[in-house]
């Protein structure tokens, strides 16, 4: 799993993220990953709700496709992070986790699909789907 640069505007902030193929094989990816936010403790946070949608306020319209992934290429996706302007109570997290499309966080390893990556969690998160190739500033 590889990080961008992230963008903020309007309670919004949005970061593209991307797999990368390390394998000798190629694989497929359609859909959204499932992204898991822990705290310090490696916990879950929880009532995180995600929600998919092929946009977002600051990235522009990305098309549900199947992915083909061979080694050594790259396949992007974003996300985006709106602060609550109410009281809701806001949850740090210091681990993010974007697991592919189908997996089950309980039970799937997280190893290779988490990175040290903090931030605070206050009203919603939304991802939109994986593509070819990594985000770039023109998808923002």
């Amino acid at each position: 799993l590889l990080v961008g640069v992230p963008d903020a505007a309007m309670h919004h902030s949005g970061t593209p993220f991307a797999y990368a193929n390390a394998g000798d094989t190629a694989c497929t990816l359609k859909g959204y990953p499932v992204f898991v936010l822990y705290d310090e403790s490696g916990a879950p946070l929880s009532a995180i709700t995600q929600s998919n949608e092929t946009s977002g306020y600051l990235f522009s319209s990305t098309g549900i496709e199947t992915v083909i992934l061979d080694p050594g290429e790259v396949a992007g996706f974003g996300i985006e992070l709106l602060s609550s302007t109410d009281d809701t109570p806001c949850k740090d997290f210091s681990t993010i986790a974007a697991f592919p499309p189908g997996a089950d966080p309980t039970t799937a390893n997280r190893g290779l699909v988490s990175l040290s990556w903090g931030g605070t969690y206050c009203g919603s998160m939304t991802v939109l789907p994986i593509r070819e190739g990594a985000l770039s500033q023109s998808d923002y």
